[in-house]
């Protein structure tokens, strides 16, 4: 969630919209990579049967938040410690920041209309609420 709206309004005053091919994570890129680069490579004019290296590669869906406070600080830092810091995992519990139902809905009625009005640029729902 964010004022991705009021950015990518910004870019339309300049841009006309059929120039941006605006990809959702959750529903255009997460559920099968190669179709959307290929929507991506369509979407450029460029050779849509192109398949890199390690597209299909799985990969860590998210960095756990101790490594990414430790990157904050010092990327070095956080690769080292990962490294040799047997069972990060272990203690990720430690660094979560919990985050309240009352809390959640503070950002939720914060990025609503922000959301909405996204949707009605972009014309299509967002799965973020």
């Amino acid at each position: 969630m964010g004022y991705y709206d009021i950015h990518f309004q910004r870019w339309l005053e300049h841009f006309p919209r059929d120039r941006f091919l605006v990809l959702v994570l959750e529903e255009d890129i997460a559920p099968e990579g190669s179709q959307a680069i290929e929507r991506v490579y369509n979407f450029l004019g460029v050779d849509s049967s192109f398949v890199p290296n390690g597209l299909q590669e799985k990969r860590k869906s998210r960095q756990s938040h101790l490594f990414m406070r430790l990157k904050h600080i010092s990327t070095r830092l956080a690769y080292f410690v990962a490294e040799h810091v047997p069972r990060l995992d272990a203690i990720e519990h430690l660094m979560r920041i919990p985050v309240h139902k009352e809390e959640k809905k503070i950002l939720r009625e914060t990025y609503a209309p922000h959301v909405k009005e996204l949707e009605e640029i972009l014309e299509r729902e967002l799965p973020w609420f």
